[in-house]
């Protein structure tokens, strides 16, 4: 049987990864159970079955790391996550109370997340920005029409 499908080179990078990461030897121990399988009638199979599979499956989360996927928090500074989780606290805290001192500290710290988030950015686009270099765009030609300075080839957009 021939099939049409085929593992991209990411994929079978990180199926190595968790090769070389996986602890065979413990692997081994927690399946190293007794092989004596009895059956006596179909009850008994799905029992059998259910056995292995749980020892399957616990071999499996015991010996393979674990990875968790990336989120978007991660790629904020720490400090910005931090007042995102104190805000939300504040936010529950003045859900509950009505508080109006809570209330100006949720607004104190909305406003500092905004100018940290904005401050944030804007370093992210000038580092962008530095990367790319002072490279000079070329002349473009919009219905037969050059535009060779800056300031023209800025009003195109």
């Amino acid at each position: 049987m021939a099939t049409n499908y085929f593992i991209s080179s990411s994929v079978t990078n990180k199926i190595n990864e968790f090769r070389v990461l996986t602890n065979w030897h413990l692997f081994r121990e927690v399946l190293n159970v007794p092989r004596r399988f009895l059956v006596a009638s179909a009850g008994t199979i799905d029992e059998q079955n259910e056995i292995i599979t749980k020892k399957i499956l616990s071999a499996a989360q015991k010996s393979i790391p674990f990875q968790s996927q990336k989120v978007f928090k991660s790629s904020l500074p720490p400090f910005i996550v931090d007042l995102i989780k104190e805000r939300r606290k504040i936010r529950r805290y003045f859900q509950k109370t009505r508080c109006l001192m809570t209330k100006q500290r949720y607004n104190h710290l909305t406003l500092e997340i905004q100018i940290s988030l904005k401050k944030f950015w804007n370093q992210n686009w000038f580092d962008f920005i530095k990367k790319m270099g002072s490279n000079l765009i070329p002349t473009l030609t919009l219905n037969n029409q050059d535009f060779k300075t800056d300031e023209e080839k800025g009003k195109l957009f």
